[in-house]
């Protein structure tokens, strides 16, 4: 996994933190896709082995009302007698019971969050040419737009962009 998030940030200039809360945030939202919440749900990332570690968080209370939030003193002071009322108690959650949607989910998550990461450094590498000529290469053209390639995009410019008269060729 960090030898993934290393050629994500050194191919598309994505910042490791970036990936991982994009991984966060994919497992966040296939939990609450399977459990319906996600405030009751703490996740872990593992620095030096790359492991994401997802816990449900349970709050120790004298009678439960919701099994998914909540445990009995009762219990609690069987694993640990040290917790109290309203203590909160971690348990980790095996990823199989996440099942394949919540897989399906989480990698779509994280490829959108990608996009709009790549698409916001793009945005800021070109926005300080904005009102400056820039030089391309002609790749293609259609009725609406010509599309040239400036090295690393490739950028539309619409007919209402281009001078009357102006002739292109491409190659």
């Amino acid at each position: 996994m960090l030898e993934a998030f290393r050629i994500l940030e050194e191919d598309k200039g994505i910042k490791k933190e970036d990936i991982i809360d994009a991984v966060v945030e994919s497992l966040r939202s296939a939990y609450r896709r399977r459990y319906g919440q996600s405030d009751s749900v703490a996740i872990d990332f593992n620095e030096k082995t790359g492991d994401f570690t997802v816990y449900t968080v349970r709050e120790v209370v004298d009678e439960v009302f919701d099994s998914r939030l909540e445990i009995s003193l009762k219990d609690a002071l069987a694993i640990n007698s040290a917790y109290e009322l309203g203590d909160k108690i971690k348990f980790e959650e095996a990823p199989a019971e996440f099942g394949r949607v919540a897989a399906q989910s989480a990698k779509q998550t994280i490829m959108e969050k990608m996009r709009k990461q790549t698409r916001a450094i793009t945005y800021n590498t070109y926005k300080e040419h904005e009102q400056e000529i820039m030089s391309g290469t002609v790749e293609r053209f259609d009725n609406r737009f010509i599309y040239v390639n400036l090295g690393s995009i490739e950028a539309q410019l619409s007919k209402q962009d281009q001078i009357p008269g102006e002739v292109f060729c491409f190659s």
